[in-house]
Formats: structure tokens, C-alpha cells, sequence
């Protein structure tokens, strides 16, 4: 009888094992497609047509030219700010931090200035005909140092993978 239940258990595993190789495949041997999901996905990168960036209390106004070039600003700097805004458009933010969990943490005695907000340590706007106007001011790292804490229009605050600030701090520096 032991030998039966063996034998029926070795094709019961046998035939589990067939059916997983034969149908068990992932969608697209799990793969996942590329897809935009920044702030600005909605819009291509060259929409952009200006940008200011305020940091240490100065303020950089840059205009775009028709070619898609900076004027007057060094090559250097024109390919950071054209990070600056690929990584907008294209690196996801990690999470929003809820109306309600900053009015719960304002109770526990955070305040803006705790994330590095007020005021902010970078404040980056853009400007387009079809994308209108977008904010976001960078503050300070979370307690792991691998996010920043940003103000998206003056009101949302999310956390952005660091090197997305850190793109706009090159991109501030001066000429």
C-alpha cells in the first residue's frame, strides 16, 4: 500500500513539474516595461523653455533658445539643467506625505523647518507653453539619507530619490 502512495506521489510531482514548465511562464519572462512616471511624465523634456533656480539666496532665471540650447550659460551647466529636468520627468517620486500625517506630526511638534522646508535648501521652477508653471522646493534627507524631503507647488510634500536633488544642485551652481 506504501509503495502505491509513493508511486502516485512521484507522478503527482512529476505532473505538477510539467504543467509549471509548459505554463508557468511570467508575462515577459518578468521583464517590466519602461515607463515615465516623474512629475512632468506628462509632458516631453524639451516643453521646457524656462527654468529658475534659487538657492543660498540668489536666483538664476534661464531661458531656453528655439535650438534647445541655454544661452549664455557654459555647456557644463546647460547639461546638468537638462538632467535636472529629464530626471523631473522621468524618476518617480518614492511617496506623498499625506495632509493628515503632517497635521498628526505638526501635534507631535514637527514642523516644516524639520524636513529642511522653510526655508528650503533648493527651489527649482519650470516654465512651458504646454506645461504651464511647476515648483518644487528640495529640503532636507530623510533619517536614511537616501531621499529628500520636497514641496511639489507649494503644497504637497514628497520624498524624491537624492540624486534628483542632487542633479538641480549642480545644475545651481554658478557659471
Amino acid at each position: 500500500m506504501s509503495r502505491w502512495w509513493l508511486l502516485g506521489a512521484v507522478a503527482l510531482a512529476a505532473g505538477f513539474i510539467t504543467a509549471v514548465a509548459l505554463h508557468g511562464e511570467r508575462p515577459m519572462g518578468g521583464v517590466m516595461p519602461y515607463q515615465v512616471r516623474g512629475f512632468l511624465a506628462a509632458h516631453a523634456a524639451d516643453a521646457v523653455r524656462e527654468v529658475e533656480i534659487e538657492i543660498g539666496g540668489r536666483r538664476d532665471r534661464l531661458m531656453r533658445a528655439a535650438d534647445g540650447t541655454w544661452p549664455g550659460v557654459p555647456p557644463e551647466r546647460g547639461r546638468a539643467i537638462e538632467l535636472g529636468i529629464a530626471l523631473l520627468r522621468e524618476t518617480a517620486p518614492e511617496r506623498s506625505i499625506s495632509g493628515e500625517e503632517l497635521a498628526g506630526a505638526r501635534l507631535g511638534g514637527i514642523r516644516l523647518a524639520d524636513y529642511g522646508l522653510n526655508p528650503p535648501a533648493l527651489t527649482v521652477i519650470v516654465r512651458g507653453p504646454q506645461l504651464g508653471e511647476f515648483s518644487i522646493a528640495f529640503g532636507g534627507a530623510n533619517p536614511l539619507g537616501q531621499s529628500r524631503y520636497a514641496r511639489v507647488g507649494g503644497r504637497e510634500i514628497w520624498l524624491v530619490p537624492r540624486h534628483v536633488a542632487e542633479a538641480w544642485e549642480e545644475a545651481a551652481k554658478s557659471p
